[in-house]
């Protein structure tokens, strides 16, 4: 009698016990944290696809290359009249308009920017090129290095002439390293030819 009892104690839990691991992987990891989660495995795109919002899409047509800025996206623009550059990340994106919102220390509240399309002039991308971009990071502190102990060994030998003391290999990282900063820290100036749009998530 009491094993019977057990068995029917077992048959009413197990429902409840086995419910959510009969559920999709898929559902039961949104339920565990749905904004880590979704954050983590889609990214900003995978969620503005999900909730379906606004994001922001600029074509260079002479490229034929398409870059695409989403909500939770940092973005650096500039706005024509304004001599400043405005960098954030997109809170929210409207029909005709990009919204920032940033966290005031001072005053201890949130302050919130917007800035319409049309207003856009410049956008500024900063590229990620694998095995560039980390030596790009390291050439600037070699470099000086290098021309630091050359103009004091010119110095002290009486030879102002620093430049032709280096050698061929650090002259070319030196050029390299201009040429990969130019390569990675782009500005595209809003036209015809790279035009700005609003798409929404379908």
């Amino acid at each position: 009698m009491k094993y019977l009892f057990v068995l029917f104690l077992l048959s009413i839990a197990k429902p409840v016990l086995f419910a959510q691991s009969e559920r999709p992987i898929e559902e039961r990891l949104l339920m565990k944290n749905p904004d880590d989660i979704l954050k983590k495995t889609l990214g900003n795109q995978g969620k503005a696809m999900l909730n379906k919002t606004n994001f922001l899409v600029m074509d260079n047509i002479v490229f034929n290359k398409r870059f695409r800025w989403f909500v939770g996206d940092k973005i650096k623009l500039k706005e024509r009249k304004r001599k400043n550059k405005f960098e954030g990340e997109i809170a929210f994106v409207t029909d005709s308009s990009l919204i920032f919102s940033t966290y005031n220390d001072i005053m201890l509240r949130y302050d919130v920017d917007t800035i319409q399309i049309k207003n856009i002039q410049k956008i500024y991308i900063k590229r990620r090129i694998p095995f560039i971009s980390p030596l790009l990071k390291l050439l600037p502190p070699y470099l000086a290095i290098v021309f630091g102990i050359k103009a004091i060994t010119a110095a002290s030998a009486g030879n102002l002439d620093t430049f032709n003391d280096v050698s061929g290999l650090d002259k070319g990282l030196a050029i390299s390293g201009v040429l990969g900063i130019i390569l990675t820290n782009q500005n595209f100036r809003i036209n015809r030819n790279r035009p700005l749009k609003i798409f929404k998530s379908i």
